[in-house]
Protein backbone atom coordinates (compact mmCIF):
# COMPACT_ATOMS: atom_id res chain seq x y z
CA UNK A 1 0.00 0.00 0.00
CA UNK A 2 1.46 3.57 -0.75
CA UNK A 3 2.05 5.37 1.89
CA UNK A 4 -0.11 8.94 2.50
CA UNK A 5 3.20 10.86 2.23
CA UNK A 6 4.17 9.12 -1.18
CA UNK A 7 0.37 9.52 -2.68
CA UNK A 8 0.46 13.55 -1.42
CA UNK A 9 3.63 14.24 -3.25
CA UNK A 10 2.66 12.44 -6.52
CA UNK A 11 -0.49 14.46 -6.63
CA UNK A 12 1.40 17.53 -5.96
CA UNK A 13 3.69 16.31 -9.44
CA UNK A 14 0.32 15.97 -11.35
CA UNK A 15 -0.95 19.38 -10.50
CA UNK A 16 2.79 20.75 -11.20
CA UNK A 17 2.58 18.72 -14.59
CA UNK A 18 5.54 16.87 -13.99
CA UNK A 19 4.88 13.73 -15.79
CA UNK A 20 8.09 12.49 -16.13
CA UNK A 21 8.79 12.62 -12.52
CA UNK A 22 4.99 11.23 -11.82
CA UNK A 23 5.55 8.72 -13.45
CA UNK A 24 9.50 7.50 -11.29
CA UNK A 25 7.05 8.41 -8.79
CA UNK A 26 4.10 6.16 -8.91
CA UNK A 27 6.74 3.15 -8.64
CA UNK A 28 8.41 3.62 -5.91
CA UNK A 29 7.52 2.36 -2.78
CA UNK A 30 8.03 5.44 -0.04
CA UNK A 31 8.67 8.50 -0.87
CA UNK A 32 12.40 8.26 0.91
CA UNK A 33 12.91 5.27 -2.03
CA UNK A 34 11.84 8.05 -4.45
CA UNK A 35 14.54 10.51 -3.25
CA UNK A 36 17.37 7.96 -3.35
CA UNK A 37 16.35 7.05 -6.11
CA UNK A 38 16.40 10.47 -7.92
CA UNK A 39 19.75 11.20 -6.00
CA UNK A 40 21.19 8.32 -7.60
CA UNK A 41 19.77 10.07 -11.13
CA UNK A 42 21.41 13.09 -10.38
CA UNK A 43 24.50 12.03 -9.61
CA UNK A 44 24.38 9.96 -12.93
CA UNK A 45 23.41 13.04 -14.52
CA UNK A 46 26.30 14.89 -13.09
CA UNK A 47 28.68 12.21 -14.19
CA UNK A 48 27.18 12.11 -17.51
CA UNK A 49 27.70 16.08 -17.75
CA UNK A 50 31.19 15.70 -16.79
CA UNK A 51 31.90 13.87 -19.84
CA UNK A 52 30.06 15.63 -22.53
CA UNK A 53 31.87 18.87 -20.39
CA UNK A 54 34.93 17.03 -20.82
CA UNK A 55 35.01 15.72 -24.38
CA UNK A 56 33.83 19.39 -25.48
CA UNK A 57 37.28 20.88 -23.31
CA UNK A 58 39.16 18.41 -25.37
CA UNK A 59 39.91 16.98 -21.77
CA UNK A 60 40.22 12.83 -21.17
CA UNK A 61 37.58 12.52 -18.86
CA UNK A 62 38.89 12.28 -14.43
CA UNK A 63 38.01 9.57 -12.26
CA UNK A 64 36.30 11.13 -9.32
CA UNK A 65 38.68 12.34 -7.04
CA UNK A 66 38.77 14.19 -3.95
CA UNK A 67 36.64 17.33 -4.11
CA UNK A 68 38.54 20.70 -5.06
CA UNK A 69 37.05 24.56 -5.17
CA UNK A 70 37.95 24.24 -8.42
CA UNK A 71 35.85 20.84 -9.07
CA UNK A 72 32.98 22.09 -6.96
CA UNK A 73 33.46 25.53 -9.25
CA UNK A 74 32.82 23.07 -12.38
CA UNK A 75 30.51 21.20 -11.51
CA UNK A 76 27.80 24.09 -10.53
CA UNK A 77 28.57 25.84 -13.44
CA UNK A 78 27.42 22.20 -15.53
CA UNK A 79 24.37 21.74 -13.05
CA UNK A 80 23.49 25.51 -14.40
CA UNK A 81 23.93 24.65 -17.88
CA UNK A 82 21.58 21.71 -16.85
CA UNK A 83 18.71 23.65 -15.56
CA UNK A 84 18.98 26.27 -18.16
CA UNK A 85 18.49 23.50 -20.87
CA UNK A 86 16.09 22.40 -18.68
CA UNK A 87 14.18 25.61 -18.62
CA UNK A 88 14.59 26.46 -21.89
CA UNK A 89 12.88 22.97 -22.84
CA UNK A 90 10.18 22.87 -20.62
CA UNK A 91 9.06 26.35 -21.55
CA UNK A 92 9.26 25.32 -25.19
CA UNK A 93 7.08 22.46 -24.25
CA UNK A 94 4.27 24.99 -22.61
CA UNK A 95 4.46 27.36 -25.81
CA UNK A 96 3.77 23.96 -28.07
CA UNK A 97 0.76 23.20 -25.30
CA UNK A 98 -0.34 27.01 -25.55
CA UNK A 99 -0.04 26.72 -29.52
CA UNK A 100 -0.07 30.38 -30.03
CA UNK A 101 2.03 33.26 -29.53
CA UNK A 102 1.51 34.63 -25.64
CA UNK A 103 1.52 38.22 -25.31
CA UNK A 104 3.48 39.11 -22.64
CA UNK A 105 0.89 41.34 -20.94
CA UNK A 106 -1.09 38.24 -20.44
CA UNK A 107 1.86 37.29 -17.65
CA UNK A 108 1.02 38.52 -13.84
CA UNK A 109 4.31 40.09 -13.90
CA UNK A 110 7.54 40.90 -16.18
CA UNK A 111 9.93 38.21 -15.29
CA UNK A 112 12.52 40.86 -16.53
CA UNK A 113 15.12 43.04 -15.16
CA UNK A 114 14.07 46.42 -15.28
CA UNK A 115 15.89 48.14 -18.25
CA UNK A 116 14.23 45.40 -20.54
CA UNK A 117 11.26 44.33 -19.21
CA UNK A 118 9.15 47.14 -21.18
CA UNK A 119 11.03 46.27 -24.60
CA UNK A 120 9.75 42.15 -24.67
CA UNK A 121 6.20 41.98 -26.09
CA UNK A 122 5.38 38.52 -26.97
CA UNK A 123 6.76 34.61 -26.64
CA UNK A 124 6.47 32.53 -29.22
CA UNK A 125 8.47 29.19 -30.76
CA UNK A 126 10.58 29.74 -34.17
CA UNK A 127 10.84 27.24 -36.99
CA UNK A 128 13.50 25.19 -34.50
CA UNK A 129 11.06 25.23 -31.88
CA UNK A 130 12.93 27.40 -30.01
CA UNK A 131 11.59 30.09 -27.32
CA UNK A 132 12.03 33.52 -28.86
CA UNK A 133 10.49 36.69 -27.70
CA UNK A 134 9.45 39.77 -30.05
CA UNK A 135 10.76 42.67 -28.70
CA UNK A 136 10.74 46.64 -29.57
CA UNK A 137 14.60 47.25 -28.80
CA UNK A 138 15.53 49.58 -31.79
CA UNK A 139 17.83 47.37 -33.00
CA UNK A 140 17.08 43.81 -32.00
CA UNK A 141 13.40 42.78 -33.01
CA UNK A 142 13.47 39.19 -31.51
CA UNK A 143 15.87 37.69 -29.13
CA UNK A 144 16.40 34.28 -27.56
CA UNK A 145 15.74 33.01 -24.27
CA UNK A 146 19.17 32.22 -24.22
CA UNK A 147 20.27 35.30 -25.30
CA UNK A 148 17.92 37.41 -21.86
CA UNK A 149 20.03 34.24 -20.05
CA UNK A 150 23.53 35.21 -21.10
CA UNK A 151 22.65 38.55 -21.17
CA UNK A 152 22.11 38.13 -17.65
CA UNK A 153 18.81 39.98 -18.02
CA UNK A 154 16.27 37.26 -16.27
CA UNK A 155 17.77 35.10 -13.18
CA UNK A 156 16.59 31.73 -12.84
CA UNK A 157 14.21 32.29 -10.51
CA UNK A 158 12.76 34.14 -13.08
CA UNK A 159 12.80 31.53 -15.71
CA UNK A 160 11.14 29.68 -13.00
CA UNK A 161 8.30 31.77 -12.48
CA UNK A 162 7.78 32.38 -16.19
CA UNK A 163 7.59 28.74 -16.56
CA UNK A 164 5.10 28.85 -13.66
CA UNK A 165 3.04 31.59 -15.66
CA UNK A 166 2.75 29.98 -19.09
CA UNK A 167 1.40 26.67 -16.97
CA UNK A 168 -1.73 28.96 -16.68
CA UNK A 169 -2.70 29.81 -19.96
CA UNK A 170 -5.36 27.94 -21.64
CA UNK A 171 -4.48 26.91 -25.34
Amino acid sequence: MMEDQLRQFIEWLGNEGLKETKEIAIHAESLNDFISYMEFDINERQQALRMAAAILGDESPKEPQASTALDDLQEFRMMLIGFEVGITKSIADELKRIGRTVDMKELEFMPFIEEVKDYVDTLRLDKRHEPVFDTSFNDVKEKYLSGFMSDEEIGHWQMIHLLRMLKKIAN
